[in-house]
């Protein structure tokens, strides 16, 4: 492939293949009769859009749990010196904190 994969025309659609089908094998024939890519350039494609998908979630959901640690380091300092405690939002942000851990650990790439 003599292009970079995120600048193929085919880029979005192998995007959208991965999505829909969840299955590598399947988006790569999907591309090579579709749009009409050489077998390697397409698994090239394939692989590529595979793993941006993983890094963008798992960037995303790490960027959630370090806002989430932070709120909530501040509603525990909150609590040290002031001596009162938010019953409310102090288990919203830890449940958000491990909402956004158990995405970082199971994200996968075919959502993206």
């Amino acid at each position: 492939m003599n292009v970079h994969p995120q600048h193929h025309p085919s880029y979005y659609k192998a995007k959208s293949l991965l999505r829909r089908l969840r299955n590598k094998e399947s988006a790569v024939s999907g591309l090579v009769t579709e749009d009409k890519l050489i077998t390697n350039d397409a698994y090239e494609l394939i692989e590529f859009a595979y793993k941006g998908n993983i890094s963008r979630g798992r960037t995303s959901a790490g960027l959630y749990m370090i806002g989430a640690a932070l709120a909530s380091a501040i509603f525990l300092l909150i609590l040290y010196y002031t001596g009162r405690l938010y019953y409310i939002i102090l288990p919203m942000v830890l449940f958000a904190f491990f909402k956004s851990l158990y995405e970082f650990i199971t994200t996968n790439g075919y959502d993206g």
